[in-house]
């Protein structure tokens, strides 16, 4: 259990404990469990909801300072050659390369450095790869766009298997 979890059951137990013994002196022992029972579950629902809010606010925050630093897209001119220095990372399994004409959008690096890192997308905005490129790897497409309808295909993604076999 997370610290935040255990701190929402507490509260919850504190309040209807609270509320168990102020009604229960008013009103009958029955009444003041009934109460308690509603009482906590009102307070850790309203806890949980308030608690949420604060960490979209903060999402919302962290992705907005996250679009302003990093927000171009590039074109692959060239594979990143030392692996080791770019941290070269394929996540998709089922066989996926960088490829020269691949669009990489900009990511926050993932170790300091000198270079651009780049992760590309698929049609379904999946990162399928995320590396680092020397500024001579890659060409400057534009920004990100910034609004874009859910559900609609990315508009930068890599190259397909289907398009580079020959028909």
């Amino acid at each position: 259990m997370t610290l935040s979890v255990l701190l929402i059951l507490l509260f919850m137990f504190v309040t209807g404990l609270a509320v168990c013994v102020i009604i229960g002196h008013a009103l009958g022992f029955w009444m003041g469990i009934a109460s308690g029972i509603l009482a906590g579950y009102w307070a850790g629902l309203g806890l949980c909801k308030i608690l949420d809010h604060i960490n979209r606010i903060k999402t919302q925050k962290r992705r907005n300072e996250m679009h302003v630093e990093y927000n171009r897209i590039f074109q692959v001119l060239a594979l990143p050659t030392d692996e080791k220095k770019g941290i070269f990372k394929l996540i998709m399994s089922k066989e996926p390369e960088i490829r020269a004409g691949d669009y990489g959008w900009e990511i926050k690096p993932l170790k300091n450095s000198d270079l651009i890192y780049l992760q590309g997308l698929d049609q379904n905005w999946r990162a399928i790869w995320r590396a680092g490129f020397r500024r001579d790897q890659i060409e400057y497409i534009g920004p990100k766009p910034v609004s874009l309808k859910p559900k609609t295909p990315c508009p930068f993604p890599v190259q397909s298997q289907e398009k580079l076999t020959p028909a």
